[in-house]
């Protein structure tokens, strides 16, 4: 595929002792020099593109995604045993996001040669779309919408999750129609089918279906998982300890009547969670922010309400513990 010139863009070159350093190339200005679309026509992926889908899908602003992974020659994931794939070197994960028909911004994240991870924001203007420096906001149908700083996606896309967001095992296993054969198959059998996915894999839960789930813990607990748990969870120094994971029994995600660690936003008494008071629990308060107290820290602009009221409803409904009990 041709979005192998992200693996190319950093090059290796020696520095004045001879030890081999690398150096990062300008990044090509337009979306339709990426080699990630087709320069005549930026809206079509290049060739080689793979589309991929989620189960449940992560809150941008009441805004539309379609993503798709490129992956070097010869190249496979790796799948860790929680069923997260950490892709290799080379590797670019590409999100569209759009407002209705109308396309707002591309995003690429490049794991370039030096091993890190990259992210950059692509502004569409017309029939192309513009790279970003710094953080932009835009109107939407559905309110504003922030253009994220580069630095600002790995606040999210963290090493322990990976350092991709829905490429797991809980996320992928769900029917996808292929626009190149117009085949409708299961990702993961696809993937195993292309060699990409090796067999067996680790046995993962898969969360349940945003559109078919009503059950309210199960809806609540993956709407946690996809926006929350790329943080909070084993591995992320600033997790506030505590496990968010859809995997992670309640019990265990040392969340319920947790004391923060943190700002406690002027609440009387506050928790992470607190069973049947969903006003003293940070976890729901946060989440209904915009400020800088918001949570996820970045990619939000907008509250995603039906989100919020899900967790609200969640807590409230839960049975009340003693506050020095130290959970369930």
């Amino acid at each position: 595929t041709g979005c192998e010139y992200w693996y190319r863009s950093s090059t290796a070159v020696a520095d004045d002792g001879g030890a081999e350093r690398h150096r990062t190339l300008p990044l090509p200005p337009r979306l339709s020099q990426t080699g990630c679309v087709d320069p005549a026509n930026p809206t079509i992926p290049a060739a080689g593109l793979i589309p991929y889908t989620v189960r449940w899908p992560f809150w941008v602003d009441g805004l539309t995604k379609s993503t798709w992974v490129a992956l070097p020659d010869g190249a496979v994931p790796t799948v860790s045993a929680d069923g997260d794939l950490s892709l290799p070197v080379g590797s670019v994960v590409m999100k569209e996001i759009r407002d209705g028909d109308t396309r707002v911004e591309t995003r690429l994240m490049v794991h370039h040669e030096e091993g890190d991870w990259g992210a950059y924001a692509y502004l569409w203007n017309g029939d192309d779309a513009e790279l970003v420096e710094g953080a932009v906001r835009v109107e939407a149908s559905t309110g504003s919408h922030t253009v994220p700083h580069r630095w600002q996606c790995t606040e999210c896309h963290t090493e322990a999750a990976g350092a991709t967001l829905g490429l797991e095992l809980s996320q992928m296993s769900v029917a996808l129609t292929y626009p190149s054969t117009g085949r409708t198959a299961d990702q993961i059998v696809t993937w195993q089918h292309l060699g990409l996915l090796g067999d067996p894999l680790p046995e993962v839960i898969p969360l349940p279906l945003a559109e078919e789930s009503d059950e309210l813990e199960a809806r609540t607990r993956a709407w946690l998982h996809v926006n929350c748990s790329s943080c909070h969870r084993p591995g992320v120094e600033r997790s506030g300890s505590i496990d968010l994971r859809y995997s992670t029994p309640l019990a265990e995600t040392g969340a319920v009547m947790a004391v923060p660690t943190g700002e406690g936003l002027g609440l009387d008494d506050p928790r992470i969670l607190v069973p049947g008071n969903p006003d003293r629990s940070l976890l729901v308060v946060r989440a209904s922010r915009t400020d800088l107290h918001r949570m996820p820290p970045a990619g939000v602009t907008v509250v995603d309400t039906e989100g919020v009221a899900q967790l609200r409803a969640w807590v409230a409904a839960m049975t009340p513990i003693p506050d020095d009990s130290g959970g369930p």
